[in-house]
């Protein structure tokens, strides 16, 4: 049996350091193909998903990045709560960049979504029945007739 001095020891040149951009453009290049691969399943098992990018958010330069090379599409929402939330559709159909701020406008989160439509953006079903019942109280106010006022609640239709 060797002894532990008696093992060769190799000392080999550490491998090159990237630069700041060389490593902002690898980041960006897997989260592309996280993107792809999180589309396609999208596209094949309807399987939304998220991909959390709060940890980029100490990379400004890396979060621009990915920004330009997913584009800008059509469809953008803001939502005002305590903060505010912004929803961009990006180039790429059913790819959302998905921001939250704070009231003080500091950035808390940074998502991109990969669904139809964000979840953010979803009504709330369990909300209808209030909503209809201020729709109504909304018509009756106004004194016009309404033909909601005539239909029957929701639970009073037939099972």
């Amino acid at each position: 049996m060797s002894k532990l001095h008696e093992i060769p020891i190799v000392v080999a040149a550490a491998p090159p350091a990237f630069t700041p951009e060389e490593s902002a453009e690898s980041t960006v290049l897997a989260l592309l193909c996280e993107i792809e691969a999180k589309l396609d399943a999208l596209l094949g098992a309807g399987e939304p998903s998220t991909i959390d990018l709060r940890w980029l958010m100490a990379s400004p330069q890396t979060l621009e990045r990915l920004r330009e090379a997913l584009g800008k599409g059509e469809v953008e929402a803001r939502i005002a709560g305590s903060g505010i939330s912004l929803l961009q559709e990006t180039a790429v159909p059913c790819v959302w960049r998905v921001s939250h701020r704070d009231s003080d406008d500091h950035p808390t989160g940074e998502f991109v979504e990969i669904t139809d439509l964000p979840e953010l953006l979803r009504s709330d079903r369990l909300a209808i029945p209030q909503g209809l019942a201020a729709l109504r109280a909304r018509c009756a106010q106004a004194g016009e007739s309404s033909t909601f006022s005539s239909m029957p609640s929701p639970r009073e239709f037939p099972s």
